[in-house]
């Protein structure tokens, strides 16, 4: 495999899905519904895309969040690293999420932590954390 091969990539169309977790009861419920991540990667492992949301009426028919962030390669038995920022457009400038996590690329997937630093669409509080994962399609 050459060099360029192994680095990882978040490029495509993936589904996003998001997830808090209650730790009184210890049980986890979907925090938004199913989105679709479409990235376009750069070669220093930077990449930047859309992740679109079709919420259930009566609310608006899409959201929108610009997401930027960066993979790196992991070293010896540590995985590639994920960080991205998604932040929203058209009227949500406010809302915000951070996203941490790691790399799985036998599996074409990305698993770790979600906050919202910023306005959350689901309203809840800002500083909440959940979980997310992008699956590519």
């Amino acid at each position: 495999m050459a060099e360029d091969d192994r680095k990882p990539k978040i490029h495509g169309a993936w589904t996003h899905n998001s997830y808090l977790i209650d730790p009184d009861n210890l049980t986890a419920k979907k925090w938004a519904d199913n989105g679709k991540l479409t990235a376009h990667s750069n070669d220093d492992g930077s990449f930047e895309g859309k992740l679109v949301f079709n919420p259930p009426p009566p609310g608006p028919s899409e959201i929108t969040l610009l997401v930027e962030g960066n993979v790196s390669a992991g070293k010896g038995t540590d995985p590639s690293s994920f960080k991205a920022i998604g932040k929203g457009q058209e009227g949500l400038a406010d809302v915000v999420y951070q996203l941490s996590g790691w790399l799985n690329n036998a599996e074409d997937e990305v698993r770790g932590s979600i906050v919202n630093s910023g306005k959350d669409l689901a309203k809840k509080p800002v500083g909440t954390v959940g979980y997310f994962i992008l699956k590519k399609d």
